[in-house]
């Protein structure tokens, strides 16, 4: 049963890849508070990191403007992120996410983690799922061969780009880049 799952999961993420390779997911572009999506991002991903004992950090700014993106693909990207940055530190360790406004008028999302092998996240990058599955049963994060590249395909779809390096020592970085030109508006 667990098999068919992770089979049913790899599907899904297949079949999401292609749409988005060939153009044909629906996009719903709007004005989206970026600072509202981090946020609502860390609720969803708070129960998985309590679970696996990671803590949880944000470093969010207060004055992060509204962007012109499809909010279900940006969020996804992100809920991804946070799950790998999870998953990979392990019990003990702390992901932070932040967000800012760059001098360029760019922004910046960074989830930075303390895990001791960052340079295997590739390879086990998560893809973030949660709620309960057509059966009844409970979806998780699943570990997945094309969770970057999806991921990677979520962020391409919205004009952004996604990097990973490593944070000194230990640990991993990952940066997701607004442009400036999708900035729309800034709240004072």
């Amino acid at each position: 049963r667990s098999a068919s799952g992770e089979i049913g999961d790899l599907a899904d993420e297949l079949d999401d890849y292609v749409r988005l390779a060939e153009g044909e997911l629906a996009l719903s572009p709007a004005d989206v508070d970026i600072g509202t999506l981090l946020a609502e991002s860390l609720v969803r991903v708070r129960g998985a990191a309590g679970k696996a004992r990671v803590l949880l950090r944000s470093a969010i700014s207060e004055r992060l403007p509204y962007v012109r993106v499809d909010a279900a693909t940006l969020k996804q990207a992100v809920l991804n992120m946070l799950a790998s940055a999870i998953s990979e530190g392990g019990e003990g360790s702390k992901v932070v996410l932040s967000g800012q406004v760059e001098d360029d008028g760019s922004v910046s999302i960074h989830v930075r983690d303390t895990a001791k092998a960052p340079n295997a996240l590739a390879e086990r990058f998560m893809v973030f799922r949660d709620g309960l599955a057509a059966d009844g049963s409970e979806r998780r994060p699943t570990q997945s061969s094309i969770g970057l590249t999806l991921t990677r395909s979520l962020v391409s779809v919205n004009a952004c780009s996604l990097s990973l390096a490593p944070a000194n020592e230990s640990g991993t970085l990952m940066t997701l880049t607004i442009p400036a030109s999708l900035v729309v508006r800034v709240d004072s």
